[in-house]
């Protein structure tokens, strides 16, 4: 205190210098790494750096002129971090340093308003991470704040003014708020107004309007924003100099500016000069890392669009590599991952539908989930993320059919177009996504309030997108086909021609053919009462031109050969002209055996050419196309799909390999016939079998690999089940909607996908090995020769071409041919014998009376024209002599035949031309197919160990009427069995679902007496009831696994009749059960009493347990003894005796 006054303010001032001195040397220091962090991008730099700034901050007391600056400094330092780690916690820092350097400033003057614009950035480069719309609101606030605290003599006010327009563009990416974007420019255009020429920061300056240019230009359409855009980048580029910090960065501006107008365009100059500029920038040394992140991506970006501008494989692999490796480069959480996951996505998709690689296809899907996983929230454009998915697994559901993909993907549109997008391209694509999906969705289910909404979303996104470029014609090509469908509804016929006018006026002037506009045409055209003869030249021109186009890998090849086919035969069908016939026969098939098409495409190609073929007389080439469509079935049901979807698939194709078989009977090709048959039918079974089959030759040859298909094998049959084809989580609001877009359920389906994708995968690479081509491959008719070993296997084909019988013995085959029998006749047989099968037994003694009626007119029909021609043929004329057996024959009838009783077949009429009945003449089994039947001869069975039998009986169900002679039943078996085998009862409230499956696995015998039941239009949910008012499936019985397989008896209604759209897959219990092992089978045609029923099964195991042994081979014997028993009891009442069946060796 004693200091005078005047020398106590010298010593303080000294002091304040010496503090700032030293201040000073930290800062100075923390530049030095600034710039070796800028020169190498060692983050150990920045640290250092930022270590500086805090001891220079940390020696300048409160009110240190010197403060509030180096704060900034600081602060700047924790964005630079935070923008190249993306981590959080270092963009937090920052906003807080700047916080403190406001605090610290003064109340007005330049430092305020450095410190301001400082928070801005800070908030603005926070927001790029957590995409908070409370940081842009604050950062626009305070850049707003910065303008006007600022004198008009700043040198720095320009660039406070473009930050501030910086701030806005970031709101607009989350309000939507065109008004944002219009306050951007202005700020933007206030910056360069005040910045003279000289002023050093005028390129920064005209980069950062360009930058808000484009975007608003993309927002609204405006094509001259856009021009103007790319102008000002073009002056700002032109204004720095070589070696600038920030060449890299203006490089690019101009580049994505001139991408996007190529968007629009289509000008390919663009698309050139925005590549080079891109490849520029990136061949500078020193590139900033956050800069090297927002470039490879506008790379990656780039290389999509040359891809899909060359249609080039290379180019697309290229982009696919580029993003991968952009992807090992960039931390997880990073804000640009989920543009990346979706560009990578879209690449990965493009390559499926060129080369048709399901890899792909799968990769493509899991990549677009990962990018919706990422968060919306992550990325301005999260339209584009659902959108994404939305197709990927709009191409999973046209490959495989399976609707909770088509379901998902409709859910994902509609989220997407609530999402919308940041430009006006953007959003009349997720519009007209939505518009596909749900008009896709109408063309499956006939929903007519999708089409409705369909056509109006494809006109909204066709008038909101700018005209002109691809883009906007594919727009128009959706909203044509959505008119073309509607064309088809009462009162909407002048839609046609709408459509067709529309896409000729867009095809107008084009440099090449469109490919979606020409579907639309020929689809218009195909459409149409009459089309005049030029309209179609012009449009087969079109399609040779881009047929021509075309290399023979390109999956689009298989799609424009079709096209060409359509509109050939078109043409033919107006001028009667057989050549234009033969070429589309012709690209029909070449449409077929491209491999790149998806299934149900090449399926219907190869359907055409072959009905072409046939009306042609050209049978040969008929009989090639049929071969191939037979060939294409297990595509059409892939196993990477539940098994619900796989039955709808196939029941598309009923009777298709009837329709093969007859063309080659015609041909003198008996054995193609029998291998088409085998090879057409029972499909799901077969590649079931396929899967489970032995591969002890791989294991000696490639260890490894047979390790690996085991491994896959057993993860296949453990994938979680579905129920009628859907995910077992669902909304309750929709029936067919998961849970959640990238839920459990969706997961569940995508990982089937991959490993049945790697299963053909892994079997195609077991058989390049040598000596192993066949491995697992389908039966061959030399092979089928052993199906005849103890009896003749009798195919009986069912064509609306021709019937015939194909009997199979060890000599070879031969044709007996059925002229009597028609399709017709047999269809309108089992039109009422369906009928009365499901509902006869709830009609009581009318019941009774017209199911007699309908199985002793089908016994009738069956024997005249069917049964005793081939018997005949057989030399079975009649009853064997006294003291022989029986001769045993196998039955295989094709398609709706496996509804009828061939095996009670008979006519005793005054007025039969040839009286008689096959159960006095055979004994009659039955076999799904003759690999089936083999399948069953080779079973092992109990041989060397007592067998174990086990005994199922419910003489109550819960909700179903007594069964009062099921347990007596029950007893019978275990009376018969128990002195040679080991017999386990599961009665009444034993017989669980859960109890009877853990159970068949360990027995060789099974019985059950309870209830059966089937859901003729869904026959894998028939089988039997159990207890817990659950039900033993036929789905169930396909996917089990027992170790043992002796005898199956079912005792029970309706086991032996399968569904009436998968006639050729013997879709019923005692077929599943055949499938799954059990060389025999006891099952019903349909229902029987249980009285009835105990009877037959005491006689049957009377016979199987007798002279003190079990003896499996005299169960068809068996059977045939018991059930001419019951006969002889009941011969006017063939209801009774003729539905038991005997199926297996």
């Amino acid at each position: 205190e004693r200091i005078p006054p005047l020398i106590r303010t010298l010593l303080a001032s000294a002091d304040e210098a010496i503090q700032g001195q030293r201040s000073a040397v930290s800062a100075e220091a923390a530049m030095v790494e600034i710039r070796a962090f800028e020169g190498g991008g060692d983050l150990g730099r920045l640290d250092a750096a930022i270590a500086h700034f805090v001891e220079a901050a940390s020696v300048l007391p409160t009110g240190h002129p010197e403060l509030s600056g180096t704060l900034c400094d600081l602060g700047q330092a924790w964005r630079i971090r935070g923008e190249w780690s993306g981590d959080q916690n270092d963009s937090d820092k920052a906003v807080q340093v700047y916080r403190d350097a406001l605090a610290a400033a003064p109340g007005d003057g330049p430092d305020r308003s450095a410190c301001l614009s400082g928070l801005a950035t800070a908030l603005s480069a926070r927001h790029e991470i957590t995409r908070s719309p409370a940081d842009i609101a604050e950062g626009v606030r305070a850049a707003q704040a910065s303008v006007q605290s600022a004198p008009d003599t700043d040198p720095t006010l320009p660039l406070y003014c473009s930050r501030l327009g910086i701030l806005l563009e970031n709101s607009f990416e989350h309000s939507g708020d065109q008004a944002d974007l219009d306050e951007a420019v202005k700020a933007h255009r206030s910056g360069v107004e005040l910045a003279p020429s000289d002023h050093p920061d005028r390129a920064l300056l005209l980069a950062n309007m360009a930058s808000t240019l484009r975007i608003h230009a993309q927002s609204s359409g405006r094509a001259e924003m856009l021009d103007e855009s790319i102008a000002v980048a073009r002056e700002a580029l032109e204004l720095t100099p070589p070696g600038h910090e920030n060449i890299a960065h203006r490089l690019r501006t101009l580049a994505n500016a001139l991408l996007i107008r190529y968007d629009k365009t289509g000008q390919a100059t663009d698309l050139t000069e925005g590549r080079n500029l891109l490849r520029q920038a990136l061949d500078m040394p020193r590139l900033d890392a956050a800069e090297l992140v927002k470039l490879r991506l506008s790379w990656c970006l780039c290389l999509v669009r040359q891809a899909a501008h060359t249609r080039s494989m290379a180019d697309n692999d290229a982009v696919i590599d580029a993003f991968h490796d952009m992807r090992e480069t960039i931390p997880d959480g990073h804000p640009d991952m989920g543009t990346l996951l979706t560009g990578l996505a879209g690449a990965l998709l493009r390559r499926f539908e060129r080369a048709g690689r399901p890899d792909d296809l799968d990769k493509a899907i899991e990549t677009a989930r990962q990018a919706v996983e990422v968060g919306p929230a992550a990325v301005p454009d999260a339209g584009g993320l659902f959108a994404n998915l939305q197709t990927t697994l709009v191409l999973r559901y046209l490959r495989t059919g399976q609707r909770a993909d088509l379901e998902d993907a409709v859910g994902l549109a509609r989220r997407a177009a609530s999402a919308g997008a940041p430009d006006q391209v953007g959003r009349a694509t997720i519009t007209s996504n939505l518009a596909n999906v749900l008009r896709l969705r109408y063309t499956e289910f006939g929903e007519e309030a999708d089409l409705r909404e369909a056509v109006n979303l494809a006109r909204q996104a066709m008038d909101e997108c700018p005209p002109g470029g691809p883009v906007h014609n594919s727009l128009i090509a959706e909203f044509a086909s959505a008119l073309i469908l509607r064309s088809t509804l009462p009162g909407h016929e002048a839609d046609r021609e709408e459509a067709l006018r529309i896409c000729r006026e867009a095809s107008a002037g084009l440099a090449e053919p469109d490919p979606d506009l020409l579907d639309v045409m020929s689809a218009a055209l195909s459409h149409a009462r009459s089309s005049r003869g030029e309209e179609l030249d012009e449009l087969i021109e079109l399609r040779r031109q881009q047929v021509a186009a075309l290399s023979p890998d390109d999956a689009e090849r298989g799609k424009a050969l079709f096209g060409l086919g359509a509109v050939l035969q078109m043409r033919s069908d107006r001028v009667a002209d057989d050549r234009d016939l033969i070429e589309a026969a012709e690209s029909f098939h070449a449409a077929a055996e491209t491999p790149f098409t998806d299934v149900h495409g090449r399926m219907l190609a190869a359907i055409r050419c072959a009905q072409i073929s046939g009306r042609l007389g050209r049978h040969d080439a008929e009989l090639r196309a049929f071969t191939l469509a037979v060939s294409l079935l297990p595509l059409v049901a892939w196993h990477g799909v539940d098994q619900a979807t796989q039955e709808r698939r196939l029941s598309e194709w009923a009777g298709l390999a009837a329709d093969a078989a007859a063309c080659a009977i015609e041909l003198g090709l008996p054995e193609k016939a029998v291998e088409l048959l085998e090879q057409g039918r029972s499909v799901l079974a077969d590649r079931s079998l396929q899967i489970r089959g032995d591969l002890s030759e791989l294991e000696r040859a490639a260890p490894e690999l047979a390790a690996r298909m085991a491994q896959v094998r057993n993860l296949l049959d453990s994938a979680e089940p579905e129920v009628g084809g859907l995910p077992i989580a669902v909304v309750p609001s929709h029936p067919h909607a998961t849970e959640t877009f990238s839920s459990a359920a969706g997961r569940r389906r995508d990982e089937r996908a991959r490993l049945a994708a790697e299963w053909d995968d892994l079997l195609t690479q077991a058989r390049r090995i040598p000596g192993l081509e066949n491995l697992l491959t389908p039966t061959r008719f030399t092979e089928f020769a052993e199906a005849a070993a103890e009896g003749p296997a009798i195919l009986v084909n069912v064509s609306r071409r021709r019937c015939d019988a194909l009997v199979v013995t060890g000599e070879g085959v031969s044709v007996v041919p059925l002229p009597n029998l028609t399709a017709e006749l047999i269809l309108q047989f089992c039109e009422g014998f369906v009928s009365t099968v499901r509902y006869s037994p709830s009609m009581g003694l009318a019941g009774t009376i017209a199911m007699r009626g309908n199985v002793q007119s089908a016994m009738k029909f069956l024997w005249r024209f069917a049964a005793e021609p081939v018997l005949r043929s057989l030399g079975h004329l009649g009853p064997p002599p006294e003291g022989q057996s029986k001769p045993r024959v196998w039955w295989c009838p094709v398609g709706p035949l496996a509804f009828l009783p061939l095996h009670a077949a008979g006519d005793h009429e005054p007025d039969s031309p040839a009286p008689g009945a096959v159960i006095d003449r055979v004994i009659s089994s039955y076999t799904p197919t003759l690999s089936a039947l083999i399948r069953s001869r080779n079973q092992s069975g109990a041989a060397g160990r007592r067998v174990s039998a086990l005994a199922v009986a419910l003489p109550e169900t819960p909700g179903l009427r007594r069964l009062p002679h099921a347990e007596e039943e029950a007893d019978i078996v275990a009376g018969h069995l128990e002195p040679l085998a080991e017999v386990a009862q599961l009665i009444g409230s034993r017989a669980t679902r859960a109890n009877v499956r853990a159970a068949l696995e360990d027995h060789d015998w099974v019985h059950f007496a309870c209830h059966g039941s089937q859901d003729m239009d869904d026959p894998g949910n028939g089988g039997i009831e159990l207890w817990d008012q659950a039900r033993l499936t036929v789905r169930d019985i396909a996917a089990a696994r027992p170790k043992r397989g002796g005898l199956a008896y079912l005792s029970a209604c309706d086991t032996a009749v399968g569904g009436i759209g998968l006639i050729d897959e013997a879709m019923h219990l005692a077929g599943a059960l055949n499938l799954a092992g059990y060389r025999n089978v006891i099952a019903s045609l349909w229902a029987v009493s249980d009285r009835d029923s105990s009877a037959v099964a005491d006689r049957v195991y009377r016979v199987l347990a007798g002279e003190g042994r079990l003896d499996l081979s005299d169960a068809a014997a068996a059977l045939d003894a018991a059930v001419v028993w019951l006969h002889d009891r009941y011969p006017d009442q063939p209801e009774i005796w003729a539905p038991y069946i005997h199926i297996g060796a």
